[in-house]
């Protein structure tokens, strides 16, 4: 019996700790999962400054989670930075933001040593010209520069473009579930059967969506 509010957060399969990014491993569309990180990885550390493109939504956190800990393995230092607005803040509001951001990202570069990995998630939120500054920095501190982004950056090499489709939607979703009552399941399976889930789905707030669909 669920016995206080704290009681049904967590027994609700879509609470923050289960579905947070690195909670959930990164699924690639096709081919071997271990092979195409790999490859990220490598490509990473060849062009010195990776980004992940992709909509909201779309696990662009969650793949950048297992890069980063890829790179800690190897004791690298990282400096992990989120960067992101409201939707309801003015365009005066968004512009100010976009200075406190690159300030942000200029301090934790300052801080980071020589080798290490500096992570931007949520580049589209800089100016072209403080990313540029950025990039020209962390080649002279021979730092490693890896972002996500709504859409590509000059002087960075894409490594991977993050989307999704209906059945991958279902499987991920179906995973959180798997331990849940049957209830719960019917419940889960009906809303989904009502959404237009397309590749640009924003997953993050549908699984908050069904969290409100399970506490009811």
């Amino acid at each position: 019996m669920i016995s206080t509010v704290a009681d049904a957060a967590v027994s609700n399969p879509f609470c923050t700790r289960f579905v947070r990014p690195g909670a959930i491993p990164y699924r690639f569309s096709i081919g071997d999962e271990r092979a195409q990180l790999d490859a990220i990885v490598d490509r990473l550390g060849q062009s010195r400054c990776g980004l992940i493109v992709g909509p909201h939504g779309t696990g662009k956190s969650t793949l950048v989670a297992e890069v980063v800990r890829r790179f800690e393995s190897e004791r690298v230092a990282v400096a992990p930075l989120q960067l992101c607005v409201s939707p309801s803040m003015t365009f005066l509001s968004r512009i100010r933001y976009r200075y406190t951001a690159a300030r942000r990202v200029r301090q934790a570069q300052v801080s980071l040593a020589s080798g290490g990995l500096l992570v931007v998630d949520g580049a589209e939120q800089l100016s072209r010209w403080a990313w540029c500054g950025l990039l020209r920095s962390a080649r002279r501190r021979n730092q490693i520069m890896l972002a996500t982004s709504h859409h590509d950056f000059p002087g960075a090499t894409t490594l991977h473009r993050t989307g999704n489709s209906r059945s991958l939607i279902q499987e991920l979703t179906e995973s959180l579930i798997a331990d849940s009552s049957d209830e719960i399941a019917d419940r889960v399976s009906a809303e989904l059967s009502r959404r237009q889930l397309s590749k640009s789905t924003n997953v993050r707030d549908l699984w908050f969506d069904l969290y409100d669909v399970v506490q009811s």
